[in-house]
């Protein structure tokens, strides 16, 4: 599907591995949703930002199951995941997801670290390890509020 968008040159943020970007998708009425474009600091193919899109999927689908089987107040859920390729800017592609408003918190990493107290974001990475038969961990949890 073709949507039309503006992305800010300057990124906003960064992480160790990427850029964060404020975009805009713009309605043909001229209204603009925000989101957030993610560029890889290295040259990646389209295939590995897609495998980028369909992770975020299937984290997604482990938060369901965590969920319903938990029984914890507090819900996991991702926002969702988009690929775009950008013709543009010579078919680069990135990825990018719908802005969410307040402070972010990154609650554990890459590395183990654990950032916050919080014990709903450990208890979700531990099951993705158990769940998947030892096969898959979903960490570098991160949000606002409980999103």
């Amino acid at each position: 599907t073709r949507v039309s968008v503006t992305i800010e040159d300057r990124p906003f943020d960064e992480g160790a591995m990427r850029t964060a970007h404020r975009m805009f998708e713009v309605e043909r009425d001229g209204r603009r949703a925000a989101f957030v474009a993610k560029f890889y600091k290295h040259r990646v193919s389209k295939s590995e930002v897609l495998e980028e899109a369909k992770l975020n999927m299937i984290a997604e689908t482990y938060a369901h199951d965590f969920n319903r089987k938990s029984g914890v107040a507090k819900t996991v859920a991702f926002v969702p995941t988009y690929a775009l390729e950008l013709e543009e800017r010579n078919k680069m592609v990135c990825c990018c997801e719908p802005v969410l408003q307040g402070d972010y918190q990154k609650h554990n990493n890459n590395d183990g670290v654990v950032a916050t107290a919080r014990q709903v974001p450990q208890a979700f990475s531990h099951y993705t390890y158990e769940a998947s038969g030892r096969e898959l961990l979903v960490c570098d949890i991160q949000g606002v509020g409980d999103y």
